[in-house]
């Protein structure tokens, strides 16, 4: 475990209210904004260590997602994870560990070892959803998070753009499930069931993804049954993306290594954490909900809303309605301006243009701020 002695904290904390008593149900999203400290693990002693976290969290689950790297200008131009660099400290830090549970090789290149390009909240309300995107010489890395009202899972798009067709896409997986037992000199047994079978702690299998096309990571001592341990978690892919899936279930650490088809680019998982779950009632589950996961993970859009839904045309509408009552004015004549500037960042995010996305968010905001005070003088003129 890592041992801070400064810290600096860049940002803001965003939060998006859940919805009031008898309306849809919403997921809530805040953003913790950039935080900067001086770590002391071997090998980088008074290096600063960035981290960021971003909450989705509807009425059942909270994920907590982090972003995590040693960005020290001694590592320049790229960046050292220290344990890993996509982490999920909650609902359980110990379950897809906090620290570093998911890693992206293409070509047996890690793209963590980059610089990360961004990290944002770009959905919240009707779903939650946040981005990381890495740019790097052989291309661009997003990888997105989905949480919708109602869900345990969360949903996750790895979007690849390279500039060569890759000969290798693997993803590197890893967790402690239900209990952190080396590092507490306790003795658990860890266990992954998988619709083709059983792995037991110290035994290792790799097989074709279609017959482990979801895993329930488990430890038979640390249960919840039992009165021990937070409860285990799960993953899913998509079997037909993927060609084998090997599993080591050390007495600590859990791997498991995915290796994809190499013309697979959109690549998508789902993710659970089932603190305060049993051993039982968490493989009852995805017995029950993997199927209808796998279609809902089918059919997801990890585009933002806005870049779905945004109806521009219905927006110049409402502002000529309110030219007519109030007249043309510097504030309208601005509003069109941004809608104007808005149709053009649109248009690149529907190409695809992530900072156009977030361009497009910006203006949608400040679009729709002035133009409550139009609605509101245009209240008083009637």
């Amino acid at each position: 475990m890592e041992r801070f002695t400064t810290v600096l904290t860049v940002g803001l904390l965003m939060v998006y209210p859940t919805a009031w008593a008898g309306e849809p149900p919403e997921v809530e999203v805040l953003d913790a904004g950039v935080s900067i400290r001086k770590i002391s693990s071997p090998g980088h002693e008074g290096h600063e260590h960035a981290s960021q976290d971003i909450m989705l969290r509807n009425d059942l689950v909270g994920y907590r997602v982090r972003y995590c790297a040693c960005v020290d200008k001694a590592h320049a131009p790229l960046v050292a994870p220290v344990e890993g660099y996509v982490g999920m400290p909650q609902p359980a830090s110990c379950n897809w560990y906090h620290s570093g549970f998911l890693r992206i090789l293409i070509d047996g290149e890690d793209v963590g070892k980059y610089p990360l390009a961004d990290f944002s909240a770009l959905d919240s309300g009707e779903r939650g959803l946040c981005r990381m995107v890495w740019e790097y010489p052989g291309g661009r890395v997003r990888l997105s998070f989905v949480l919708d009202p109602g869900d345990r899972g969360l949903k996750t798009q790895i979007l690849l753009s390279p500039k060569q067709p890759p000969k290798s896409v693997v993803v590197s997986l890893n967790c402690y499930p239900s209990f952190f037992t080396s590092h507490y000199k306790r003795q658990g047994a860890r266990k992954i069931v998988t619709p083709g079978g059983e792995v037991k702690e110290g035994a290792r299998l790799a097989g074709p993804a279609v017959e482990h096309w979801w895993a329930l990571y488990k430890d038979d001592v640390f249960d919840v049954a039992r009165g021990e341990g937070e409860g285990p978690c799960a993953m899913l892919l998509i079997p037909a993306q993927a060609e084998t899936v090997d599993f080591a279930p050390g007495g600590y650490a859990v791997g498991t290594t995915i290796t994809f088809k190499a013309d697979q680019s959109d690549l998508r998982l789902a993710f659970w954490d089932f603190k305060g779950m049993t051993n039982a009632e968490a493989l009852d589950y995805m017995k029950e909900h993997a199927g209808q996961t796998l279609a809902a993970l089918l059919n997801t859009s990890f585009r933002p809303l806005l870049v779905e839904e945004l109806d521009l045309a219905a927006e110049r509408a409402e502002l000529d309605r309110l030219a007519a009552a109030v007249g043309e004015s510097d504030a309208l004549r601005e509003e069109r301006k941004v809608l104007a500037e808005a149709e053009q960042a649109l248009l690149a995010a529907r190409e695809g243009d992530w900072r156009s996305e977030k361009q497009l968010a910006e203006l949608v905001r400040r679009y729709r701020d002035n133009l409550w005070e139009l609605k509101i003088e245009a209240l008083f003129a009637q």
